[in-house]
């Protein structure tokens, strides 16, 4: 395989904030549903075998066999099987080279969201759904399978619903404009969630919105939520809704009442990506430049940056494998919890 120097992937970051900016002003005049709109972002690019799995991991998942997969930036994705990592890209099938989503349906087929559209992995190979399949775009962002087997997934334009071997719009009720950044409707859902019977939505601009089969409700800044624009969304086991958000940080919600962690009581940015509860109750957060924070219950946050060995400041995912191993990835690569410090795993390990 062809190794990629420093001075490539510096030529990398620079191509890949020119593409940035060209595709901010094509989304600013975003496509309508079942149009034939693309998005280019990032090329593919052939691993380096003796380096990172990537200089970007967006998201980790372990599948029912143990098998650990990441999703990256311009790699597509990569597969731990306990000895090897394999890429899975363009080159072999995968619908894009940047995988935004992963995750595995009932009936054991691997379901991974990129920019350019949703594969689906049956252990051989991948059947891949784009506009023309009834996508509401092919930049997608997340994909779910719910507790009746339901596949919902959204792109950057809005949210479809797998009917037969087709995706239908769902559209959910208000503003259809573009949130904060122009790339995103306010119709596009990050994360999703059932809570108490109901679908919660992780909206770019709307809140948190609830679907309970018939009706869609909101919790938003008018309840009291911290922001609007939405990443993730999770419950703990005391029953408390945790929703990180872009700009007001990260909420805690009881049902009645929120509390919020900002920049005012403790994180250093209030753009929050991604929050997870530990097996051992702690949740985790990150804070965008700052790495991440640990909340055990108590009146204090626990920050874990640069001086506790993590080499990844835009922290995109946290995962704790059935292993109890403590993943996180981002832009600078994956990395694992070894006691009170972070150590960078690349392709060679130390991953045991």
């Amino acid at each position: 395989m062809k190794k990629y120097s420093r001075q490539n992937y510096i030529a990398l970051v620079i191509l890949l904030a020119i593409t940035t900016l060209s595709c901010k002003t094509q989304d600013e005049s975003r496509a309508k549903p079942n149009s034939t709109h693309t998005t280019s972002i990032i090329p593919f690019i052939n691993p380096d075998p003796s380096a990172q799995i990537a200089e970007y991991v967006r998201n980790i998942f372990e599948d029912k066999n143990g098998n650990l997969w990441m999703g990256t930036n311009g790699y597509g994705v990569a597969r731990y099987d306990g000895n090897t990592v394999k890429y899975f890209n363009p080159t072999n099938g995968l619908s894009g080279s940047q995988v935004t989503d992963v995750m595995q349906s009932k009936d054991g087929r691997i379901w991974l969201t990129t920019y350019g559209g949703i594969s689906v992995y049956d252990g051989k190979s991948f059947t891949n759904y784009t506009v023309k399949d009834g996508l509401r775009g092919e930049w997608m962002w997340s994909v779910y399978e719910d507790s009746k087997g339901q596949i919902w997934a959204s792109s950057i334009e809005g949210v479809s619903i797998l009917s037969g071997d087709k995706f239908v719009d769902f559209n959910l009720p208000g503003n259809e404009s573009n949130a904060h950044d122009g790339r995103f409707s306010n119709q596009c859902v990050r994360d999703f969630i059932e809570i108490n019977d109901e679908l919660w939505m992780a909206t770019s601009g709307l809140g948190v919105a609830k679907y309970d089969g018939k009706n869609v409700t909101f919790l938003n800044t008018e309840n009291g939520l911290c922001d609007n624009d939405i990443d993730n969304i999770i419950q703990d086991r005391k029953g408390n809704i945790w929703i990180s958000t872009r700009y007001g940080g990260v909420c805690r919600y009881d049902g009645n009442a929120f509390v919020t962690y900002d920049t005012t009581n403790g994180i250093e940015n209030n753009e929050s990506i991604i929050v997870y509860e530990a097996t051992n109750g702690h949740i985790w957060f990150s804070s965008e430049g700052y790495g991440l924070y640990k909340y055990d219950g108590g009146e204090t946050l626990t920050n874990f940056a640069e001086d506790q060995g993590l080499g990844v400041k835009a922290v995109q995912t946290i995962y704790e494998d059935s292993k109890g191993r403590f993943w996180t990835g981002g832009g600078g690569g994956l990395y694992r919890l070894y006691g009170d410090s972070f150590v960078n795993v690349t392709k060679d390990g130390p991953w045991e």
